[in-house]
């Protein structure tokens, strides 16, 4: 449950660049393994725990996110993926893997999060039913700071900028001409996406209590954005269900359970996950979640209110 919670928040993250904007980015990944070897970093270097660095790593990915996203303005679509591929790819080998600064393959440690004496990471004294580890404590926290982030994401798309960015995907030189600042507009929307991966990415290191590479890599990258893109990028209720579906969280669990052989559960997800992008392209291209919901509006109102109109937009001045 803990891992799907964690996972749900990085996968709000494709939803805002992804579905809002149209901007198709996969470093958000690289950007969590960031943050989360800043964690450990700032606890073993500086001495630095619980606010202070996490506060830190998120700011940094931050940072280096909206970088990444002002280098790559001018460019989109396919163009974008394989400039965001390069950029998760360099992170990757010249930090993760990078033994002085990211540990390595071997990892790196990260201290429990504490405050005031108050121990809320896995390893806290108040066990679970069973008495045994983890605690639910930092369950609790991941359910908090999941919600949060949903319910951020979910009245970014009603603001006035949610329904900027909901131009830009729509049509870029018409929001342009409608006045939409578009530049600044992704620059904010890659700010907020790779603020929610840092924020992932500490929630990860806190979890484990241990940073490696392995984590981070691109096909697991992938593999959450086929995900989010099968169940409806547009819509957050995709990255909750796409969240629950990572490796590690509650349906692979389920699946290795009872439907699929214990061994190698992660290739036979990765392989259902490929295929059902497969399925949705051909037959549902807005994604499950989005077009079910398209259908249930076009019988009850006879319109698609899910699509983005420039007329629908309150203000389009920044």
């Amino acid at each position: 449950m803990t891992t799907g919670l964690v996972a749900t928040v990085l996968c709000l993250s494709f939803i805002v660049i992804m579905g809002y904007v149209g901007q198709l980015s996969v470093v958000q990944l690289a950007l969590a393994g960031f943050a989360a070897f800043a964690v450990s970093r700032l606890g073993t270097e500086f001495g630095l725990g619980f606010p202070a660095a996490p506060i830190i790593a998120v700011l940094a990915a931050t940072a280096l996110g909206v970088g990444i996203g002002a280098a790559a303005l001018r460019v989109r679509g396919v163009t974008l993926v394989v400039v965001t591929l390069a950029a998760a790819v360099a992170i990757e080998q010249f930090v993760f893997a990078n033994s002085e600064w990211g540990g390595g393959q071997t990892g790196a440690p990260v201290a429990s999060p504490t405050l005031f004496g108050f121990n809320f990471g896995p390893d806290s004294g108040l066990r679970g039913l069973d008495g045994a580890l983890p605690s639910p404590v930092f369950g609790l926290v991941a359910l908090v700071v999941a919600t949060l982030a949903y319910m951020g994401v979910v009245y970014l798309r009603n603001s006035d900028l949610g329904r900027q960015m909901l131009a830009i995907r729509s049509n870029e030189r018409a929001a342009a001409a409608a006045g939409v600042n578009v530049r600044t507009v992704k620059i904010v929307a890659f700010g907020i996406t790779s603020a929610l991966a840092g924020v992932a990415g500490v929630m990860y290191a806190y979890q484990f209590g241990t940073v490696s590479a392995n984590s981070y890599g691109i096909s697991v990258a992938l593999t959450l954005v086929a995900s989010v893109y099968v169940l409806g990028v547009t819509l957050p209720q995709g990255a909750v269900l796409a969240g629950f579906g990572a490796i590690g969280s509650v349906i692979p669990l389920l699946l290795q359970k009872y439907v699929l052989p214990a061994d190698h559960i992660s290739l036979y997800v990765q392989l259902l996950i490929g295929g059902g992008l497969l399925l949705q392209l051909r037959f549902f291209p807005d994604g499950l979640l989005v077009s079910r919901s398209i259908k249930k509006e076009r019988k009850t109102t006879g319109i698609d209110t899910l699509v983005p109109e420039l007329p629908r937009m309150k203000s389009v001045r920044t």
